[in-house]
Formats: structure tokens, sequence, C-alpha cells
């Protein structure tokens, strides 16, 4: 027993011993970080920063786990990870180190009347021996803690950082050799990144789906748009978001169509419809009709056996058998996502002889869901916008029924209804228009 404790006397000595290693282990550790302190503008980029640099990835290109970012991680922890913007991660250090801390001050207090003990311990008896074993395992526990907690948070930010500055310096050395137009080098950036493992690195993934949807805005109607929209779909059904992919593969069956995609894009889209049946149970049916075409690679919703090349004669008919087809469904996330695909059909291609019949889907679809204020203004927008359109009758009537019946603004409702008895007074819309008209006289009369 004498021999054990003093073993454990001197075992004491050992708490200082670390602390001072965890205050001085910065100065030693990873010495391969040293060139980095010199670092400027890595060799690709020394000619001028690319004019499509943001100032996100300029702050990733620069940044840099040095020897003062591991001395401030010491000190404060979840520095480092803060630093490369992971304020998750970094709360998580923080809380593991706190407990680290928390244990070595409960050790101390604990311990604090008992220093003088350390002197005499061949004379403790063995419960004062056994606190002071506690005492001692509390304290270098913490100290372990901490350690590994800033380990953590050093070695993560470093990572991190080097992922991030050399996607950064590889994405825009790449960009660098492209040739051709603009929209040549986007399509060949996206084909390059789209042909790598993404799996470890969320930047590049985040980075990927941003280069689609730029690609899509700048190019609504560019000759890769079939190709954009089938790896969009592939992204979204990866990531278990089934109607975007979805809409992704019929955007690109009907609006973009392309032979080297669409057999591709039809196979995932019923893909797409057999995983969900039990959700869309409403829409399966309608779904798997529109999509089950053995004829020709395209959706054949139109029941006309033909199928819709980019420059066809028959594309007006089939984006139209298309919209007439969104506006059957039934799901309510369906008919929120078509909705707006409708809606932006016809802000897109409002020179397009199906651009009224977008709007007045769009219409229908928002009065399913109940959003009667974008309703109104959709059925709004057609009437203004397309006065001389078979669907103007229609549009200007539900515009005023949803803004008597829905909305409580009968007097709004009455300039509809008389706009469309003096335009349109022999349509079928109009019959309802007068009865509603009189309805409303009585009303006020009765009031």
């Amino acid at each position: 027993m004498p021999a054990s404790r003093r073993l454990l006397q001197k075992l004491f000595l050992f708490p200082p011993v670390i602390m001072l290693l965890l205050v001085s282990e910065p100065a030693v550790a990873q010495m391969d970080m040293l060139p980095q302190i010199f670092r400027d503008l890595p060799p690709e980029l020394q000619q001028g920063l690319p004019e499509d640099l943001s100032y996100r990835e300029y702050r990733q290109l620069n940044r840099n786990i040095d020897f003062f970012s591991m001395f401030m991680s010491a000190i404060i922890p979840g520095y480092a990870l803060f630093q490369v913007e992971r304020p998750a991660a970094a709360w998580a250090v923080v809380g593991a180190r706190a407990v680290g801390y928390a244990m070595m001050a409960t050790s101390v207090a604990r311990q604090w009347s008992y220093w003088s003990d350390l002197s005499r311990f061949q004379i403790l008896p063995d419960r004062d021996y056994d606190r002071h074993v506690g005492d001692f395992l509390l304290f270098t526990g913490g100290i372990a803690l901490n350690l590994a907690g800033w380990a953590a948070d050093v070695g993560a930010a470093y990572h991190i950082a080097k992922t991030e500055r050399d996607y950064v310096t590889y994405k825009y050395g790449l960009k660098s050799g492209f040739d051709g137009s603009t929209e040549q080098r986007h399509i060949q950036f996206i084909r390059s990144m789209i042909l790598q493992d993404l799996g470890d690195s969320p930047t590049a993934q985040q980075d990927l789906r941003r280069s689609l949807r730029e690609y899509a805005a700048r190019y609504p109607d560019g000759q890769f748009r079939a190709e954009v929209e089938y790896y969009r779909g592939t992204l979204a059904y990866a990531d278990a978001d089934y109607a975007t992919a979805l809409l992704h593969f019929l955007r690109q069956l009907i609006l973009h169509p392309h032979g080297r995609f669409s057999v591709a894009s039809q196979r995932e889209a019923v893909a797409v419809v057999y995983r969900n049946r039990a959700e869309w149970d409403a829409d399966h049916a309608l779904l798997l009709a529109a999509l089950n075409n053995n004829q020709h690679p395209f959706p054949d919703i139109a029941g006309t056996g033909r199928h819709a090349d980019a420059d066809s004669a028959d594309a007006a008919e089939n984006v139209s058998s298309y919209l007439t087809f969104l506006g059957e469904l039934q799901d309510p996330d369906l008919q929120r996502l078509f909705a707006a695909e409708a809606r932006e059909i016809a802000r897109r291609y409002d020179d397009e002889p199906y651009a009224a019949l977008a709007l007045r889907t769009a219409g229908d679809l928002l009065t399913a869901l109940e959003a009667f204020s974008d309703a109104v203004l959709t059925y709004t927008q057609l009437a203004a916008l397309y006065p001389a359109d078979a669907d103007w009758p229609y549009a200007v009537l539900q515009a005023g029924v949803l803004l008597d019946d829905r909305l409580d603004q009968p007097e709004y409702a009455t300039r509809f209804y008389q706009r469309l008895l003096q335009t349109a007074p022999d349509s079928t819309e109009a019959a309802e228009a007068r009865e509603r008209l009189r309805m409303i006289a009585e009303q006020n009369a009765g009031g």
C-alpha cells in the first residue's frame, strides 16, 4: 500500500504537466501548416480573380487554420470551427469542453481543503485515499476531454478549410480551361461535376445545384436545357424530393424534349410515381396514363399518338395538353408545385398560343388550394393580357366569383360581372354573371 500511495503522489504532478502541454502544443504541432502562413493566392488565380468568383468563395479560398487559430482554439472552445462557419459543430465542441472544464473545476473544489494530505499519504485512511484517487481521475478526465475537443476542433476545421479551398481552386482552374461560348462553358462545368463523386463535399454539391439553377435561369431555351432538367430531376430524386423530381422529368419531356434524355426521364418519372403511389393515390392513375406511352419516348397526354420535337408544329399542342393534364391534379403538394410551373410557363412563353391556358391552369390549381387572392390575381392577369382569348370570359367570371363568394368583396365582383356582360354578352359565362348581379342587387336592396 505505501508504494502505491507514493506512486499516486507522483501522479498528482501530471495535471500541471498536461495543462502546460495544452497551451504549448500549438507551438509544435502541425508543422506541415507552416507554408500556409506565407500563402498568397494559389498559382491558378494569381493572374486576377475570376469575374464570377463570389465573396463566399473568396473567403473559402483564403481561410487558413494556422498556428494562431490553433492557439486560440486551445483557449476559446470551438474557435476554429467558427472560423470555417460550422456553428453546429463548433457549439458541440463548446459543450464537450465545457463538461471537461466542469469536471476539472469540480475536482479542484472537492480537493481544495485537503492539499495538506498529499504530504502524508502513509497515514491517510482508506476513505481519504479513495477520495484523492477519485478527484485525480475526475481532473485528468476533464483534461482528456478538453484535449479531445481541441483536437476535434482544429482537425475538423483544417479538413473543412482545405477541402473548400481545394474545391474553389479546382473549380475556377477548370473553368479557365473551357473553350467556346458562355453557355458551352457552363454546361461543360456542369458535366465535369456530374462525373465526379461529390459525396464528401457538401460545398461541391451545393455548387452543382446552383450551377444547374443558374443555367435554367440564364438559358431558358438553351440547347442543353433538356440535359440540365434531367440532371435536376435525378438530384431531386436522390434527395427524396419526389414531387420536384417529377416536375423536372415532365419539364424535360414536354418543354425541352430531346431523344437522348427523354427515355431516361420517362423511366425515372414512372419510378417516382410508383414509389409514391400511396401519397399520390388520387393522381396515380392519371400520372401513369400520361407517362406510359410505348409508341414514343415522349408523353402522349393528348392521346394523339404524336410526339413533339423542339421545333415541330406539335410542340404547342403538346404543351397545351400538358397544361390541361396539370389542371386535373388532386394532390395538394403536386397542385402547389405545378401551379407555380404553370405560372412560370405563362411568364416565360407569354407570346405562345398556350400562355393564356397556362394562366387558367394556374388559377384553377390555386383555387383548389384555397389560395383565393393569388387565384384572383392570376385570372386578372389572363383577362388583362389576353382579351381575345377563348378563356377570357371564364377568367373574368372566376375572378368575380372568388371575390364574391370567397373574399367577401361583392362590390369588386360586380365590376367583373359588368365587364363580362359588356364585352362578351353572348358567352355562356354571361348568364351566370347576370344572375349574380341580380342577387347582389337584391342583397343591397334588402340591406
